[in-house]
Parts: structure tokens; sequence; C-alpha cells
């Protein structure tokens, strides 16, 4: 009995330490991909910029669902990029409240919902509906920031 106690200990460490290898090993790749993102700006193609927003304002409220649910842990639950899953990427997740964000037209955000990015995951699997109050959850964001006028 006692031996096999041993034998589990020891499992158990081995299988600690493959645990934090393996974690190390995949936020080291995954900053390696995102930091050969970040050095180029990211723009929507030009095919992109015909869509326009077909949802009203008051989709929001749909989209503050999925925003919790989805983008949260990265951006944080008021946008700013400050998520907790968003600590361990580089580079961080955007401030959805800043006025760079806030200033991209509507098919921009649309896009990059759509097509993710680097450590930025694609929706695709979202609903056109559900992305198009995503964005208009994040122009909420900004009017609740302070009308996205950071800089």
């Amino acid at each position: 009995m006692l031996l096999s106690v041993r034998v589990v200990r020891a499992a158990a460490r081995r299988f600690c330490r493959a645990l934090r290898l393996g974690c190390a090993l995949t936020i080291g790749v995954l900053a390696a991909v995102t930091l050969s993102w970040a050095e180029e700006p990211w723009r929507a193609p030009p095919p992109a910029r015909s869509r326009r927003n077909p949802l009203p304002r008051s989709a929001a409220l749909v989209g503050a669902q999925l925003f919790a649910a989805y983008c949260a842990t990265c951006h944080g639950a008021a946008g700013r990029g400050d998520g907790l899953a968003g600590a361990a990427l580089n580079p961080r997740p955007r401030d959805l409240t800043s006025w760079l964000v806030q200033k991209e037209p509507d098919w921009a955000l649309f896009w990059k919902i759509t097509s993710g990015r680097g450590a930025m995951p694609a929706w695709p699997w979202l609903s056109e509906q559900e992305r198009w109050a995503l964005v208009w959850t994040i122009r909420e964001l900004g009017r609740t920031a302070g009308g996205g006028a950071k800089r």
C-alpha cells in the first residue's frame, strides 16, 4: 500500500511538471505568433467596406449578453482590455472604449469580429445578427466610457 502511494505521488509530480512545461510552451508560441501580427496594422479589406449594420441600436442589449459570454474574459467587463485572460496575451487586447477603436467604422469592427487575428479568435460561427449586435455593444461601451474620447 505504501509503495502505491509513493508511485501515485511521483506520477502526480511528473504530471504537474509536464503540465507547467506545456502551458509555458503554449504561452510562448502564442506570444510569438501574436508579436508577428502586432507589427502590421489591422485593416479590413476593401470588400468589407460595403457592409452596413442592419440592426437598430437596441440590438446592443443582445450584444451585451454575447460580450459577457465571449469577449469579457479578454477585453474586460467594461471593454477596457483588462480581462483576466487578456493579461497573458501579447499584445494585450484592445481597449474597446478608446478613441482608436471607436473611430473605426461599423463594417471594420464586424470584419474583425468575424475574421480574428493572432490571439483574437474569429467568431464566424456567431450569426451575422449576433456579430452586428456586438458592434452595437462596442459602440455603447465607448459611449458609457465617455463618448470614446479617450486618446
